[in-house]
């Protein structure tokens, strides 16, 4: 059986990890914890710069299917 000791800061090593890794901590019951590794999320995807957003707009503008006239004329009541 191996054992583990914890530091001043209350932390253990398990043998077989790497750094960074995530692990849920289930208490089983007073006295007894199980671990379960977590799978990391891929990594996000880069931000938008506000050129790359400018151009996108300027490339793809909103443009109303309807005139402001039509519009008008569907929104009010007769």
């Amino acid at each position: 059986m191996r054992t583990v000791r914890t530091d001043a800061k209350r932390r253990i090593t398990l043998p077989g990890s790497r750094p960074g890794e995530v692990y849920e901590v289930i208490e089983e019951e007073p006295g007894h914890y199980s671990l379960a590794r977590l799978v990391a999320l891929p990594p996000r995807r880069r931000q938008k710069t506000v050129s790359e957003v400018e151009e996108a707009m300027e490339s793809a503008p909103l443009k109303p299917a309807t005139t402001w006239e039509q519009l008008r004329k569907l929104t009010r009541e007769l």
